[in-house]
């Protein structure tokens, strides 16, 4: 052997004891993170062993005797029925007819606020939401998205029927105003799970009525700019093609509308039907 090399003996003593005590340090940290409680196991293998129990077990079976014998008298002889000593079901117990569950029971009602619901998994990922569920939310949508269509139609004839008492400028804020409180209704309306025929539709009619609130406050400022408070010249005849163009888009917007109600009525025949709005004049 040569000076420089060093003869390995067996494991020390001291090594032996850090290995048992890094041994014994992971199964409680792993038992603590699992949930494992290692105190009952170790009793239980001591039990099944047929070692003498701790004095800490002693104490545990003593006071779960005394428990037991301060338990009420009813209690303990239902359970004396259902249980032989060794914890097995008698023969009172076996006999007992099982609770039957009827699947005819009626299921509560699916709500639109019970379809929002998005439960996460233990992961964190969202639940895929259910058939029945997007059809109530595609139902509310597009409820929701009629009563905005017919508010601003309500508020359109509102201004058209009041012209000749209004000047030129409340009537042109007036139909500026509709649009824009439309417009606004409808970015506002949530549409997680609805389908896709009423999202594609509602962009459309979002877009209309963005582009009736640019067109009408473009009108006002020809308005307020022209020095005899007319709309004459070349800028008012762009605005008036626009107007024009604008109402076109509009007749194709009902058109759409019919087509989508149709398409709802018949693939969302279990919800129920929605009034059809009234067609704009």
């Amino acid at each position: 052997m040569t000076p420089f090399q060093v003869r390995r003996r067996g494991a020390s003593i001291v090594e032996l004891i850090g290995c048992l005590f890094a041994v014994a340090g992971g199964l409680l940290i792993g038992a603590r993170y699992l949930g494992v409680d290692l105190k009952s196991v170790c009793a239980s293998a001591l039990k099944s062993a047929d070692v003498a129990a701790p004095e800490w077990l002693a104490d545990t079976e003593q006071a779960m005797d005394v428990e037991n014998a301060t338990a009420p008298a009813e209690f303990i002889s239902t359970s004396a029925a259902m249980f032989g000593n060794d914890n097995r079901p008698s023969a009172a117990a076996s006999d007992a007819k099982p609770v039957e569950v009827t699947a005819d029971a009626p299921a509560e009602p699916l709500t639109v606020e019970s379809a929002r619901e998005r439960r996460r998994d233990a992961l964190g990922y969202l639940i895929p939401l259910t058939d029945q569920q997007k059809a109530v939310l595609t139902r509310a949508y597009w409820d929701e998205l009629q009563a905005i269509i017919a508010a601003e139609e309500e508020s359109r004839m509102a201004c058209m029927d009041d012209a000749c008492n209004l000047q030129l400028f409340d009537y042109l804020n007036g139909r500026r105003n509709s649009h824009s409180v439309a417009a606004r209704a409808i970015a506002d309306l949530n549409v997680d799970g609805v389908d896709p025929h009423v999202t594609t539709f509602s962009n459309k009619v979002l877009a209309w009525h963005e582009e009736g609130k640019r067109l009408f406050g473009r009108a006002i400022d020809l308005l307020t700019d022209a020095p005899t408070a007319q709309l004459t010249g070349p800028f008012a005849q762009s605005w008036q093609s626009a107007a024009t163009q604008h109402r076109m888009e509009e007749r194709l917007l009902n058109e759409k509308r019919n087509a989508v109600q149709s398409f709802l009525d018949h693939n969302l025949a279990d919800q129920p039907a929605t009034a059809p709005a009234a067609e704009s004049k």
